[in-house]
């Protein structure tokens, strides 16, 4: 694990902390990517993305508050103070959903359109703060003697067993996770001839990644209640994969619907 990482420019020395500076790339490649193909879509893409950016950060703080309070009640992780560390996922992801719809009511646009065009920017960000987490050593798995395993990060480990640190192996579940999620943008791509209703990419894309995160979860070692580990996260990920199933069987029922109109067949031409 490399939390630092040390690079000469010119004739200085400077040392970046890897976790914020995964975190930072992450971003400014999304909002790159995003901010391209969302230009023919929304007035001032780059004041959205930078909000959009902002409520996931602040949901994704609060949300980790939630299912993380101890941490918050010993002053390990500071509720306002911003940090590379304390954050859940799936929290910043909520926000940015109410963030979005909030902002849909303000300024008319295409919900699902512009969510699908930012679905292939935000795997890539996905898959480079991931690579970061991995090299930080943060969010790791539990120990495993299959192949996959990598050496467990010391500090983590207490200090009268950090000895043997180096025959332990644990499983990298950051790489599983940012792998699987850029495999599934490469998926997308694959198949983006077969996707032809707006918001499908969007709800395959959240379908496959949240299936994803359930199955990796059997291998973390998080450091939360049991009754967050065992029942609240598997219960949220089968609740958004089922809803994601629902919105899915509504899209393209009315998409068959407006198919059969002969008034919007002929409105469409016009």
């Amino acid at each position: 694990m490399y939390p630092e990482l040390s690079l000469p420019i010119g004739e200085s020395l400077y040392v970046f902390k890897t976790y914020q500076l995964f975190m930072y790339l992450s971003i400014i490649i999304g909002i790159t990517l995003s901010y391209q193909s969302l230009k023919k879509t929304i007035k001032n893409p780059f004041i959205f993305l930078l909000g959009l950016v902002l409520s996931f950060i602040i949901g994704a703080r609060f949300f980790n508050f939630i299912v993380n309070i101890e941490a918050y009640e010993s002053k390990r992780i500071s509720l306002f103070e911003f940090k590379a560390i304390g954050f859940s996922f799936y929290g910043g992801i909520l926000a940015s959903i109410i963030y979005l719809i909030l902002l849909n009511r303000k300024h008319t646009f295409n919900l699902w359109q512009v969510t699908d065009t930012m679905i292939l920017p935000f795997g890539f960000s996905f898959f480079i703060m991931r690579i970061g987490c991995f090299l930080n050593g943060c969010c790791y798995g539990t120990a495993t003697t299959c192949i996959f395993g990598v050496s467990l990060p010391e500090d983590t480990f207490p200090s009268i067993l950090r000895v043997f640190s180096s025959s332990l192996k644990i499983h990298p579940t950051q790489l599983y996770e940012g792998f699987g999620a850029l495999f599934g943008v490469i998926l997308l791509l694959l198949f983006r001839k077969h996707i032809r209703i707006k918001g499908q990419r969007t709800l395959y894309y959240g379908i496959y990644l949240t299936g994803l995160r359930f199955f990796v979860l059997n291998f973390r070692d998080l450091n939360y209640k049991p009754w967050v580990i065992n029942i609240f996260y598997p219960t949220l990920y089968l609740t958004l994969m089922t809803m994601g199933f629902y919105l899915l069987y509504r899209l393209k029922k009315n998409n068959e619907i407006e198919s059969f109109n002969p008034s919007v067949t002929i409105l469409d031409n016009i």
